[in-house]
């Protein structure tokens, strides 16, 4: 019997248009994220997906949003967001809004004296960020008895029959309520709704994002010499890494991009580490750190501190 018979059985020559599109041309590489820094780490391919990790406040999610914001303004590609923690969605809005202008939402207010009013959008900018948003976004935030694997791929399929979009994140997959089958352990739980949005992911072709929660993060004591040399202590948290993250070790194993954002929680002013600890294909990057700033009056990260709202505006 030939192989050619044979179902899920092929030959290389089945492939040979593709093998020399790809001899001409090179391997595919992915999109710019818009960080350029960045993009010999990770860059962006549809039909696959990456999972995002952080301790609480590390910025993640935010990180991710400026990810999106970029390659809406720069790749016109459009995003379907879920994410039950970031409420409310309006809130979410004006965040959005804020990355795209890279100004302040809203007014001046004697509520933060210390902002001059060149730092908040203008009337036009205002205006043009509620487009952009609009044009580049939507959002869905299932009834809680529908918010499980199922009816969350459900509901984005109804979505994108009218608006079809590019890329997806469900932030954090922690959230939704899982139902896992008597007598299944956590780890075959986890790579079957791995498996169930990977098939979505490819069925759709777009990329796909997970945002997920580490478990509780080791805490180390270190002794450091103050200004004053008392010798005080602060406590530190142990390194995580795509292990960490909470249901399985499935998460690196599986995923085509793992990253991971680094922040020190007592010091506002050093920069957050883009840690790209995992890339399946080598042509879409490689593992690597990037350290990146977080402009607490625009939401935005920026690759250099110069870069920031209040730096320009000094």
């Amino acid at each position: 019997m030939e192989d050619k018979m044979l179902k899920g059985v092929y030959a290389p020559e089945d492939f040979a248009d593709s093998i020399e599109a790809m001899r001409e041309q090179g391997l595919p590489r992915g999109l710019t994220t818009g960080f350029h820094d960045l993009d010999k780490l990770y860059t962006i391919r549809k039909g696959l997906w990456s999972v995002v990790t952080g301790l609480s406040g590390s910025g993640k999610s935010t990180w991710l949003d400026n990810v999106f914001v970029n390659m809406a303004d720069i790749h016109d590609w459009k995003f379907l967001i879920c994410s039950p923690e970031n409420q409310p969605m309006e809130r979410h809005v004006a965040s959005l809004m804020e990355i795209y202008t890279g100004r302040k939402f809203g007014r001046p207010s004697s509520l933060y004296p210390s902002i001059p009013a060149s730092a908040y959008m203008t009337e036009d900018e205002h205006r043009r960020a509620v487009k952009f948003v609009n044009d580049h976004f939507r959002f869905i935030n299932p009834p809680e008895s529908e918010m499980t694997v199922d009816g969350i791929i459900d509901l984005a399929l109804e979505v994108y029959r009218n608006f079809q979009f590019d890329g997806m994140v469900l932030d954090p997959y922690n959230e939704i309520e899982h139902k896992r089958p008597p007598g299944m352990n956590e780890t075959d739980y986890v790579s079957t709704v791995i498996t169930k949005f990977r098939k979505f992911t490819r069925i759709l072709d777009i990329h796909f994002w997970f945002v997920a929660h580490p478990t509780k993060p080791t805490k180390l004591t270190v002794k450091y010499q103050s200004s004053d040399d008392l010798g005080e202590k602060k406590a530190v948290f142990q390194r995580i890494n795509l292990f960490d993250i909470a249901g399985s070790a499935n998460w690196k194993s599986k995923c085509d991009f793992g990253v991971i954002v680094h922040r020190d929680p007592f010091d506002s002013f050093a920069p957050s580490i883009i840690e790209v600890e995992k890339v399946r294909f080598r042509e879409h990057g490689s593992i690597g750190e990037l350290p990146m700033f977080y402009d607490h009056w625009c939401n935005r990260f920026v690759t250099a501190s110069y870069d920031l709202l209040y730096n320009k505006l000094r």
